[in-house]
């Protein structure tokens, strides 16, 4: 009987620190997310461009979207009404999507990604998919 009380306090006692432990994690988890979020600022203002700037292409970037596609749609459309007024150099020739565009990656994910862009990015601009979920 001594050896299962002594085995069942040395178990409790490595239970108590493995929680606490992932307790201890969970909360600086937290903390760096909220952190991050905080960093991540949307502007709606460009940055300057000195006066005798002429591009010789216009490529808009974004990254991890995380399935977050109407904003996916949002950014693409805001790029359009951005960069179509331009009196220099009007119009987006392409769009990179450079990854993390699920959270999970099903292929409904990336299907519903891939009909997203497919819905916003214009025809005569340049999108190249790195799946087939959807043909254009």
């Amino acid at each position: 009987m001594k050896v299962f009380k002594i085995i069942g306090k040395t178990v409790a006692w490595i239970l108590i620190v493995v929680i606490a432990i992932l307790a201890v994690l969970c909360i600086v988890t937290l903390c760096w997310g909220a952190a991050q979020r905080m960093k991540g600022k949307v502007t709606e203002n460009l940055p300057s461009v000195p006066e005798d700037f002429v591009p010789t292409v216009r490529l808009v970037a974004f990254t991890d979207t995380h399935n977050v596609n109407d904003r996916v749609a949002a950014a693409i459309d805001k790029a359009y009404l951005l960069y179509d007024v331009d009196p220099v150099y009007a119009g987006v020739d392409g769009f990179f999507g450079l990854g993390d565009f699920t959270s999970v990656g099903g292929e409904g994910d990336f299907k519903n990604y891939a009909d997203t862009i497919h819905a916003h990015v214009r025809p005569e601009t340049k999108n190249t998919l790195p799946f087939s979920a959807t043909t254009r």
